[in-house]
């Protein structure tokens, strides 16, 4: 290869390694930064109603009367038809209350409480889930955007380079086979633009969903990933070892304890109740009679067994779902505390010593090809590998930001007051 052919050929490589760095100019209907998608994030349909749902627990639990019975009116009217001289209108009132012995009342103001709690503990949990959900789907966007950009640049690149090769060959400067090589490249870098369209269009609907956006609104993830500040050792520490007080294990921890107080509420509700009251009677000889009433049922039959035993196997379900839960936030906790310094060595290595390497490697390349010591295939693959490093940069990015975002939201939670 001669000096000037090798020239000629690294001017044809920076062309086409500089072609496609301009910016996308793909129409976004609806810009939004990760701030912005967060707030809208919090109009969720499924929060909206679930704090009415818990509002509406908590009224309720405060109007529940301190009987758990109305009392009874019974009135019974009709006549003496016999004997024939006594003939007359007699009637009956009657009115009675019924007290439950057990506290069936009190129990019923208990359940409903806890059912409150419950609803407060799983509405923090869907909270912060809601809240994650959108954030990781803002993540990938930003993320399917650079790396669709990247793509093109790459596609753009190669497909240049390809003419510029075959045009050398054509002109017998180069073998045939740089040319079926180029033309290879420039067909995976085309099939590499198709993937990332995919996945563009793919986390613009789970951001879409996630949003609430209408279907005709085109989500573009603007700005930059939010720069959070990881929780800090201690705070790891205290977080694990309260790890209890998750929303998503206190939540399962209240239903075991709501089960249990339902459990009493069935069988206080068919427990042994007290009647009292007071009768009046008019008889058709024209007396008044008036009585008390005090009924007091036999216990000889358990008849809340029925309805008991379903609430305390229930609560013995939540009892290991609550148990399982906890062992399973520990470990989240944990995975997210080591992802946060795992996602930042892979960005650091990628930022500080891949990236430099990559783009070292090409430059050396290009020059040795304008000396005439390095192929033309050989600075191909350069390239390529440059863009393949900038490439894994930005999922790094992404994976450093998503290891922050997730350990700061589970320890915001774990600061919140417990319901």
């Amino acid at each position: 290869m001669t000096m000037i052919h090798g020239k000629r050929i690294a001017c044809v490589l920076l062309l086409a390694a500089g072609a496609g760095n301009g910016p996308d100019a793909q129409a976004a209907e609806r810009p939004l930064s990760f701030t912005q998608a967060a707030e809208r994030s919090a109009q969720n349909p499924r929060l909206r109603a679930g704090q009415q749902a818990q509002q509406g627990l908590a009224r309720a639990a405060s109007r529940v009367p301190r009987v758990d019975a109305n009392p009874v009116l019974a009135v019974q009217l009709g006549g003496r038809v016999s004997p024939a001289r006594e003939r007359n209108p007699e009637g009956l009132v009657a009115l009675t209350q019924t007290l439950s012995l057990e506290g069936a009342a009190r129990l019923r103001r208990e359940a409903l409480a806890a059912e409150a709690r419950t609803a407060e503990a799983q509405q923090r949990q869907l909270q912060v889930m809601v809240r994650l959900e959108a954030a990781r789907a803002w993540l990938d966007l930003w993320s399917a955007q650079q790396l669709h950009q990247l793509a093109q640049q790459d596609a753009e690149a190669a497909a240049r380079l390809r003419k510029a090769v075959e045009a050398l060959v054509t002109a017998r400067e180069r073998p045939r086979s740089e040319a079926l090589v180029a033309r290879r490249q420039a067909q995976a870098a085309a099939l590499r633009v198709l993937e990332a369209e995919g996945a563009l269009a793919e986390s613009r609907a789970l951001l879409r969903a996630e949003l609430g956006l209408p279907l005709e609104d085109t989500p573009v993830a603007t700005g930059d990933p939010p720069e959070l500040i990881p929780p800090s050792e201690q705070a790891q520490r205290a977080a694990l070892a309260s790890a209890a007080a998750l929303p998503s294990v206190r939540a399962r921890t209240l239903l075991a304890a709501e089960e249990r107080v339902r459990a009493a509420e069935e069988r206080a509700a068919r427990g042994t109740r007290l009647t009292f009251g007071v009768q009046a009677q008019r008889d058709a000889l024209g007396a008044t009679v008036l009585q008390g009433i005090l009924g007091l049922p036999l216990p000889v039959l358990d008849v809340a067994s029925r309805e008991e035993a379903p609430r305390l196997a229930a609560a013995l379900r939540a009892d290991g779902d609550a148990a399982d839960a906890l062992r399973r936030a520990q470990a989240d906790l944990a995975l997210a505390f080591h992802d946060l310094e795992h996602s930042e060595q892979v960005a650091s290595a990628l930022q500080d010593a891949l990236l430099p390497a990559a783009e070292e490697a090409l430059q050396a390349l290009e020059k040795e090809l304008r000396a005439g010591e390095a192929t033309l295939l050989e600075a191909l693959e350069g390239r390529r590998a440059l863009i393949e490093a900038r490439q894994r940069k930005v999922v790094a990015e992404r994976e450093r930001a998503w290891a922050r975002l997730r350990a700061v939201a589970l320890v915001a939670a774990l600061q919140e007051p417990s319901p």
